[in-house]
């Protein structure tokens, strides 16, 4: 990671471990906008989880996806998530649970709609799901 003085800019250059450890953050943390990228700049468990250095910047987030090639980029995704979960479908039996989780929102946020909500009809809310996959001895 060195640091080249170029025109009176200061340029990085990031660990690659280090964009994917923060743009997957990002996704799980479900956001979906790359200024949302700050509010997980603080976290200091997770990061170290994924052997990252630091969470990089919204910019530095942006400008790593900006050089890819977007088909090489939608091949190696296919190819990961391929190799990801053909062994746990090839499971003979397995029992798909899913669970849905109401909560209850205050004031106008995003997403918010009035729903299936039973501690307040006619309440804005979000429904948070989770699925866990039984019999695959996975977490």
């Amino acid at each position: 990671m060195g640091e080249e003085q170029n025109k009176g800019e200061l340029k990085k250059s990031h660990d690659i471990s280090d964009v994917l450890g923060t743009l997957l953050l990002s996704v799980l943390a479900g956001q979906r906008r790359y200024a949302h990228i700050t509010a997980i700049r603080g976290d200091g468990i997770n990061p170290e989880l994924l052997g990252m250095t630091k969470v990089v910047s919204e910019d530095s987030a942006r400008r790593a996806l900006k050089g890819m090639d977007e088909q090489k980029g939608i091949e190696c995704l296919e190819s990961q998530l391929s190799r990801v979960t053909r062994p746990a479908l090839s499971i003979v039996q397995w029992i798909l649970d899913i669970d849905a989780t109401v909560k209850c929102l205050y004031g106008k946020q995003e997403g918010a709609v009035v729903g299936y909500n039973p501690i307040k009809p006619g309440r804005p809310c979000h429904s948070y799901h989770s699925y866990f996959m039984a019999n695959t001895r996975d977490t």
